[in-house]
């Protein structure tokens, strides 16, 4: 929390949020949505919102980027946001997560290789694509807007109204992380006496 990088309720701060607005674009991923090299008037999702603005359209971008994140992570974020009709969403995934978030709904996918590849764009990285700095992330942040304008255009002036959306799928059911944990666990089952767990988030 300090002027170049904040966050607050779950997300980091997005710059240029001048108004009130109708809907919300709400944008999951790693390191270079949360915008680890960058400040705030430089992630990803602030730079999508000078674009919106500029377009007149009234969605609040809200960036729930986080560094080290693994994408059921994201999943479990979008489940827990109160969703609204016409609110959009922007995941950025690893190729092979491509179909974990079909079957959650989400099948419109846009592949960044192109822009990443652009031979232009050099020294801009640290040490792969998720660690860059702000030309880079303008760049992502273009080919994001100029892929989903028009479905921003088309629901802009539709209806907000919260819609119930059943939540009942465990996103870690397929998590190898835990399953290689839990079978390292299997030789303290029969353990007798007092036994105990701690739960917390050590990310990272």
């Amino acid at each position: 929390d300090n002027p170049y990088c904040m966050s607050y309720d779950g997300k980091r701060r997005t710059t240029d949020q001048d108004g009130e607005y109708k809907h919300d674009l709400n944008v999951f991923g790693p390191c270079v949505i949360f915008g680890a090299l960058v400040d705030d008037y430089n992630t990803i999702p602030s730079c999508l919102q000078r674009s919106i603005n500029e377009n007149g359209l009234s969605y609040r971008v809200n960036n729930y980027g986080a560094r080290a994140v693994y994408f059921p992570e994201n999943i479990r974020s979008f489940d827990s946001l109160i969703i609204r009709e016409n609110d959009q969403f922007i995941f950025m995934i690893l190729k092979h997560e491509a179909d974990k978030l079909r079957e959650c709904g989400f099948t419109d996918i846009t592949r960044l290789e192109p822009v990443l590849n652009d031979p232009t764009l050099v020294d801009y990285f640290i040490d792969e694509p998720v660690h860059c700095n702000a030309e880079a992330g303008n760049r992502m942040a273009q080919c994001m807007y100029e892929t989903m304008s028009k479905k921003l255009e088309d629901s802009n002036d539709k209806s907000n109204e919260p819609l119930y959306v059943p939540k009942k799928r465990n996103v870690f059911e397929d998590n190898k992380y835990l399953k290689e944990y839990m079978k390292e666990l299997e030789p303290y089952t029969s353990i007798e006496g007092h036994k105990g767990a701690i739960v917390m988030n050590c990310n990272p």
